[in-house]
């Protein structure tokens, strides 16, 4: 009877391992699928910021002030400054004119 006892037990044991272990890779499997759709989200999003940035440049090109360009656009200075920089990187580490890197440049674009 005792050896009856630990094979039933084992076998409690095995199933409720087996649950677990069915969870756990359900639960893997939905964190891979949110982290999946996270990464193409953010690419999309650089993209889509990448083009914002272009706009931005031919903004830049046809003479108006990047304080008139985040009026017209509806959003802050540092915004225009963030697309502006997606849309041109900075490949060489100097800065641009007037840039110290602070959030608070002065508008250096001049129509």
């Amino acid at each position: 009877m005792a050896t009856s006892s630990k094979v039933a037990a084992r076998e409690r044991a095995r199933a409720a391992r087996l649950r677990i272990d069915r969870d756990r890779a359900e639960r893997d499997r939905r964190v891979e699928e949110a982290a999946a759709s996270y990464f193409l989200v953010v690419e999309k999003r650089d993209e889509l910021d990448r083009r914002a940035g272009q706009s931005v440049d031919e903004l830049l090109d046809l003479g108006l002030a990047q304080r008139r360009i985040a009026e017209l656009l509806d959003v802050d200075a540092r915004e225009v400054r963030r697309l502006r920089s997606i849309a041109r990187p900075n490949t060489d580490g100097v800065r641009p004119p007037g840039d110290d890197g602070s959030n608070d440049v002065a508008d250096v674009h001049q129509p």
